[in-house]
């Protein structure tokens, strides 16, 4: 069966590939999506730790009110500065780099709220929170280019939400492992519970984390690595040609570049350097457009999440049941909006409306 067959004239391009089997999917892929979630949903349970058992925080750290609902805000403010540079990253050093750098700092910042035994070191708790928007901004961008490298595109819709929603998962998680707080000093047992199950789930991906599959997943991607494989023979014939001309061999050369291309590290597009591409963004108004209603729906999110227990006037049970389901149903609802929207990609306006209307519901 080739591309031109009748058979499969109005079938899906992904569907397509399937058919003919031309673009073989690996089942690692839901390993890595996997391995990956786990990460992204530690880091929003070390988010929330101290929000979600806000007055025994307070009591135990000897800390005002102020300063309790300053510890969910602080991830946030920090990840709005490093939103620019965390995508300059991945396009600069790919997938894998980006993703090892953002799991080690988080480890490592679930390790460094070990020392914050009392008040006098709570210190270390304000510079952990602030710096763990660094590791979410990096773990919240990745699932579009993890689905992108690994999965097909029937699947892409599904495995991003599947990535991105696992990160809010960690919000109601957060709120269930509240629960576990008897008295004010388990709030030590909750830190170092995180720290050793961040710890394990960070050597796990590092363990098995491959920037791509042994072949590509679709047509797209298979044009993309095409992109890549003539900048290698590009940039080898220039490196052969200069050294041939100074009288030195130019092999060395020509495989760093090799490495550096297959790797992810050099993009197949041509590089203008971070605040060029920072002024390209900023004058896309379809980016802005996206900026503007991501960002609103995200901070209505988080903020609602981030203040629950003061807003409302409830015990620390009750609020912890709330901000369980409201988290929960929240996921299954973006869920299932990928596995619909992989379906139905065709029928994007029905989509929209049907968002219009679950967002009215609000």
């Amino acid at each position: 069966m080739s591309l031109e067959d009748p058979l499969l004239s109005g079938v899906s391009g992904g569907e397509v590939e399937k058919r003919i089997g031309l673009f073989p999917l690996y089942k690692r892929r839901w390993w890595l999506l996997f391995v990956f979630s786990i990460n992204s949903t530690l880091q929003s349970v070390m988010w929330l730790t101290f929000n979600t058992a806000a007055e025994r925080t307070k009591r135990f750290y000897d800390i005002d009110k102020t300063l309790s609902n300053l510890l969910p805000t602080l991830a946030c403010i920090s990840s709005i500065p490093a939103i620019f540079p965390v995508a300059w990253i991945f396009e600069k050093y790919g997938l894998r780099k980006t993703v090892f750098f953002g799991v080690i700092i988080q480890a490592f910042l679930s390790c460094l709220r070990i020392f914050a035994q009392g008040p006098e070191s709570f210190w270390t708790v304000y510079i952990a929170q602030t710096l763990l928007g660094l590791s979410g901004t990096i773990l919240m961008a990745a699932p579009p280019l993890l689905s992108a490298n690994w999965f097909g595109p029937e699947e892409r819709t599904t495995s991003t939400s599947i990535g991105s929603l696992a990160n809010i998962f960690g919000s109601p998680l957060a709120f269930l492992l509240g629960f576990m707080l008897k008295k004010d000093e388990d709030i030590l047992n909750l830190i170092y519970l995180e720290a050793i199950i961040t710890v394990v789930a960070t050597l796990l991906l590092l363990a098995y984390f491959p920037e791509r599959p042994p072949t590509p997943p679709s047509l797209s991607v298979q044009k993309k690595e095409k992109e890549s494989a003539d900048l290698i023979y590009s940039t080898n014939t220039t490196l052969a040609a200069s050294e041939v001309a100074e009288g030195t061999p130019a092999l060395n050369k020509c495989s760093d570049a090799e490495n550096l291309i297959l790797n992810g590290s050099l993009s197949t597009h041509p590089h203008h350097g971070f605040l060029h591409s920072l002024r390209q963004l900023f004058t896309n108004v379809p980016f802005l457009l996206l900026c503007l209603t991501g960002g609103l729906s995200a901070g209505m999110f988080n903020g609602w999440t981030a203040m629950l227990s003061s807003i409302l006037d409830f015990d620390q049970d009750t609020i912890g049941w709330l901000g369980f389901a409201s988290q929960t149903a929240g996921i299954v609802g973006g869920i299932l909006i990928g596995r619909v929207t992989d379906k139905f990609h065709r029928k994007h306006k029905i989509i929209l409306v049907v968002l219009l209307f679950a967002l009215s519901g609000r």
